[in-house]
């Protein structure tokens, strides 16, 4: 049998996080409960899209196949990279 240890995060550290720890509950909650609406307004945030993508996701756990983003085209450090963005 294992023990679960949970470690408080230092102050200092929450403090120059990009986000805090409610933040990240929520965040975490809306990616799992609407996938559909969470990760377009996410890869919109901070990816530049050429083309938007034809497909949000399609995956295969069995397989242990995922792929996200397809038919998408990114913009990465000014150079064009097209096909699945994610998998």
């Amino acid at each position: 049998m294992s023990e679960e240890k949970v470690y408080p995060i230092i102050s200092a550290a929450e403090e120059r996080g990009y986000i805090n720890t409610t933040q990240y509950q929520e965040m975490y909650d809306a990616s799992i409960n609407h996938p559909e609406t969470f990760w377009p307004e996410q890869a919109n945030s901070f990816l530049d899209w050429s083309r938007a993508w034809d497909t949000l996701t399609e995956s295969d756990f069995r397989k242990g196949e995922a792929a996200w983003f397809i038919g998408g085209t990114v913009w990465h450090q000014g150079e064009r990279t097209r096909g699945q963005c994610c998998s």
